[in-house]
């Protein structure tokens, strides 16, 4: 069971450790090393099992004691922790730090990666096996992290339930909203918060938003999700605003809602009903490589813009269609995707491509916010970068809106650093 090239035991003893020891607890996670066997042909030999284990090295950055497994261009081991929200934001920053090269026999080596994860339920070779079959529809451009389908026939009932409760967990509150701080770099004030949506179930616990979001889009109810956690975040920013708090409200809109004007329609619907300002309303379009046509997109956005909301593009800097879509469609800010944020500090083209974004944001007269930041300490290189505002858990992890109204009724002054 042990990789002869890396000294690293294989997959199968992770599976086996899984059963010996009982664990049902976590995730299993699946690192998918891209290119794998191009890259292998370049390298000598003897440098072959070093470019892997050189690989782990930084896998190990942010945990000394990882045991990780090797089979082929798979890399897995096991997450003690269940909350796949925080699993997730943690491979995203390993995806950070693997955006520079390594250095094997001499020669520079770019590397990618990409994530596959499984929760450690039920069967131990059913659902390693499904995390590394998410592994497998990764990709670096599109879908850098996927979380596995459910392999049991039970799980496969459960997705469909899951689609068919959506409307009931609304109304029960079940999906609900927190609030994530965005931070002025210049006045170090709190300027604006982001709704994100979760889903807390009373029998399965806290689900992925990831999952769950998919689940509303098989099941036809994206709009009305959309609607629901519009409402909510309107509303909140009504409470905020009425307690004198006078911060905008930014909530995520699919980039598959571009195709019909009635996502107008929707928001104008909203705002009348909450009474919430729409010049502190801002959405943030996500995944804009699913618009299908620029043209009509332009046309709604320029209609959206009319009745006084802000347009946000969301993750910028990952794949073509995001300069495509930055060229032909009009944003008001620009939030720079967290792999290139996190990584700043370490990798000097994550900073010149930070400086370039910024440049353009300025440029196009375009707010600039890096999002996704963890340390404090890269404030300032954000700064000299040109970023107008920050985002991420350096301040605050997402907040109830009870806590954040707390918190800004307490010490509105102060940023958030101290909230967990």
């Amino acid at each position: 069971m042990v990789n002869q090239e890396t000294g690293l035991a294989k997959l199968r003893a992770l599976e086996a450790r899984l059963v010996r020891e009982s664990v049902t607890n976590g995730h299993i996670v699946i690192a998918k090393i891209q290119n794998y066997e191009r890259v292998l042909k370049t390298l000598r030999a003897d440098d072959k099992g070093s470019y892997v284990l050189k690989l782990v090295d930084r896998l190990r950055a942010a945990d000394s004691n990882l045991v990780v497994y090797s089979d082929g261009h798979h890399l897995g081991w096991h997450v003690a922790n269940d909350d796949t929200d925080a699993v997730v934001e943690h491979l995203e920053g390993l995806r950070a730090i693997f955006a520079a090269p390594i250095q094997v026999g001499g020669f520079s080596v770019d590397v990618g990666i990409t994530f596959g994860i499984a929760c450690v339920e039920g069967d131990p070779s059913a659902r390693l096996a499904a995390a590394v079959a998410a592994a497998e529809e990764t990709s670096e451009a599109h879908n850098p992290i996927a979380i596995a389908e459910t392999g049991s026939q039970t799980d496969l009932l459960w997705d469909i339930s899951l689609r068919a409760r959506i409307d009931d967990a609304m109304e029960a509150g079940e999906i609900y909203c927190v609030y994530q701080p965005k931070i002025d770099l210049q006045s170090n004030a709190v300027v604006g918060v982001e709704a994100l949506v979760r889903w807390h179930d009373p029998a399965r616990g806290f689900i992925s938003p990831m999952h769950f979001i998919q689940q509303c889009e098989k099941a036809g109810r994206m709009e009305h999700l959309t609607r629901y956690v519009l409402q909510s975040a309107c509303s909140a920013g009504q409470l905020l605003h009425f307690r004198g708090h006078m911060i905008s409200m930014s909530v995520n809109i699919s980039a598959t809602l571009l195709s019909d004007m009635r996502v107008v329609g929707l928001v104008r619907n909203v705002l009348q009903a909450t009474r919430f300002d729409p010049c502190f309303l801002t959405l943030e379009i996500t995944e804009t490589a699913r618009i299908s046509d620029h043209e009509v997109a332009a046309t709604i956005l320029n209609e959206l813009r009319s009745i006084g909301v802000r347009i946000s593009m969301d993750d910028f800097g990952v794949g073509a269609a995001n300069y495509e879509a930055f060229y032909e469609l009009p944003f008001d800010e620009i939030k720079i995707d967290r792999m290139f944020v996190a990584n700043i500090a370490k990798d000097p083209k994550a900073r010149a491509i930070v400086a370039s974004i910024a440049a353009m944001g300025r440029g196009a007269r375009i707010t600039v916010v890096a999002e996704g930041l963890e340390n404090p300490q890269d404030i300032p290189l954000l700064q000299e970068a040109g970023c107008q505002q920050v985002q991420g858990f350096a301040f605050s992890r997402p907040l109830s809106l009870s806590n954040l109204l707390e918190y800004q009724e307490l010490a509105p002054e102060q940023t958030l650093s101290n909230i967990v």
